[in-house]
């Protein structure tokens, strides 16, 4: 099962970590997983320290298998490079490395979320767990979570819709069971399953659970397997009598699903980061720009889709500063339509035309917020070039008109403060873009690097973004774990504090190969490419912890010598 490489006892011992055919991790069972969740600066992340027998999902298995597939490829690469490696040879392994974590990460997110949205993670993590719908100790333990749900969901005038997964889950009944309970009236939309009736060999249970179906039949409607991973476009197509529906998913492996998702963002963001500040020649806005979406507040994206059902009844101001706020959160595309839509609408600053003797005569017929429009079109970001050159060149050339347009007074024509502001916003206008970052929760920091990057100063190269990042930590004075992370990865003096901060609170697994990459880098706090690393304790430290807990989990202590 163990085989110790070629190289002798500087290097690692191959171990097998899939025990059966289906690829299951034998550090991680099906059935136990290292992490715990903790809830830290209102940010939920993995955490490490405990163990605890929660479910390891499946989608989470195959992205053990898959990263370490990756970490068993970089200790190939340096042991067949040995001290004679080439140092450019080595940084592109590195950067190739580091591009295949990222991606392993964003597609298990990815196939996550597919599996949520059509409901397919009912076929594989709830097929095996929640089939019985009168497993009493599940039914107490989610008691208090669902009936928190339900309360939280409901609103007069509004009609409650749970999903419940499986209708031979608890979910039906128990939902049913609450909402006479705390007077709610709802419908419970299952998927069908004969799964507890072919297991089961007690015939009275089987007819008790046909008879509670048939008394909870005005509120539950079961769906085949095709309509359910439609469920909310089958329900708007063939359920009629709903005014107003709210939609809740209560299935337990849904909201670990939820969790998840949460918990790869985060740690995607982390690695890019990473990766940005010292495997990458150059950094893109772009690149950050990524970063931030993955941190996206959801009350912007709400906000921005109510927007759009409803915009005649909004003041055109208030509407011109939620586009402001938008385009600090780097929703160009979004901030463009409702212009567009702000624009058709009469009494709007699109009937106003411009009066000016700028020399460019085209604005002459444009109104305020159609050159707005045409800006924000342009803007370079919108652009995908790859040329680091070309995009500061269309930046500046971008950026001086916008200088042009904000100091001509144009914008103020519209009779409203709300695209002087605007302009101001896309010129750098420090004490605008504060208002609106300061105003942005947990990605303020990296939302004020961002915009600065957009609207105040283009930079590229690694050490000024690091520096970037430390002057707005400074000036926020963010207490965010997450930011308190950033602001240590920023600086190379720190990068040991970094990682220990890491390894409290994500993944030990993701701290091991984010060091393992910084530690086998030739120019990384080193002078001379063939130095060993300043970090190298840090490394070994962090393996030899990682080797004992895979040991104390499900393999033999004679396996946790994987480290010489």
């Amino acid at each position: 099962m163990n085989q110790e490489s070629d190289s002798g006892n500087t290097s690692f011992l191959d171990i097998n970590w899939s025990l059966h055919s289906n690829d299951d991790l034998l550090l991680f069972p099906p059935t136990t997983t290292p992490n715990t969740q903790d809830k830290v600066d209102d940010i939920n992340i993995i955490n490490n320290s405990n163990n605890s027998n929660n479910e390891t999902l499946s989608q989470i298995r195959k992205l053990y298998n898959e990263m370490y597939s990756h970490f068993i490829n970089i200790q190939g690469l340096v042991i067949q490079g040995g001290e004679e490696f080439i140092s450019e040879e080595r940084v592109r392994e590195i950067v190739s490395i580091s591009n295949r974590y990222q991606s392993v990460i964003l597609s298990t997110r990815d196939q996550i979320q597919k599996a949520l949205a059509t409901g397919h993670y009912l076929d594989y993590d709830d097929a095996d767990t929640h089939h019985n719908p009168y497993d009493n100790d599940l039914k107490t333990k989610e008691r208090s979570r669902i009936s928190q749900i339900m309360e939280d969901a409901y609103q007069k005038n509004f009609s409650l819709i749970i999903f419940c997964g499986h209708v031979d889950s608890i979910y039906p009944s128990l939902c049913f069971d609450l909402s006479k309970q705390i007077g709610i009236q709802c419908k419970l939309i299952t998927r069908n399953s004969n799964i507890f009736k072919h297991q089961s060999q007690n015939q009275s249970q089987i007819d008790k659970f046909n008879n509670d179906q048939n008394k909870m039949k005005n509120n539950l409607i079961i769906l085949n397997r095709k309509e359910y991973s439609k469920r909310i476009e089958y329900i708007e197509n063939n359920i009629n009598d709903l005014e107003n529906p709210i939609f809740i998913d209560c299935d337990l492996i849904f909201s670990k699903y939820k969790q998840e998702i949460e918990n790869l963002n985060i740690i995607s963001m982390i690695l890019k980061i990473t990766h940005l500040f010292y495997f990458s020649p150059t950094i893109s806005p772009h690149q950050l720009l990524d970063c931030l979406k993955q941190q996206q507040d959801q009350g912007v994206i709400e906000q921005f889709e109510e927007l759009l059902q409803d915009i005649g009844s909004v003041e055109q101001d208030q509407v011109l500063s939620f586009v402001s706020q938008m385009l600090c959160h780097g929703l160009i595309d979004e901030s463009i339509h409702l212009l567009n839509l702000l624009s058709r609408l009469p009494k709007s600053s699109s009937s106003i035309h411009l009066k000016s003797t700028m020399s460019n005569n085209a604005n002459l017929r444009r109104s305020p917020i159609g050159v707005m429009i045409d800006l924000l079109q342009r803007i370079p970001i919108r652009r995908k070039t790859n040329f680091t050159n070309e995009y500061i060149q269309l930046w500046q050339q971008w950026h001086q008109e916008v200088g042009q347009i904000a100091s001509s007074g144009l914008m103020e024509s519209s009779g409203g403060n709300g695209l002087k502001e605007m302009i101001d916003l896309l010129n750098g206008d420090e004490k605008i873009l504060s208002k609106y970052n300061n105003n942005s929760g947990q990605t303020a920091y990296l939302q004020s690097v961002v915009t600065h990057l957009l609207y105040v100063e283009h930079v590229s190269s690694p050490q000024q973004i690091r520096q970037l990042f430390l002057h707005y930590y400074t000036k926020f004075k963010s207490a965010s774990l997450i930011d308190r992370i950033i602001k240590s990865l920023a600086a190379p003096d720190q990068l040991q504090v970094a990682l220990e901060e890491m390894a409290k609170h994500l993944p030990s697994w993701l701290v091991v190969h984010v060091t393992d990459l910084l530690v086998h880098h030739p120019y990384v706090l080193k002078r001379q490419p063939h130095q060993p690393s300043p970090l190298l304790s840090t490394r070994d430290q962090l393996l030899t912890s990682y080797g004992f807990g895979i040991g104390s989990r499900s393999i033999s202590p004679r396996h946790c010598l994987w480290l010489h």
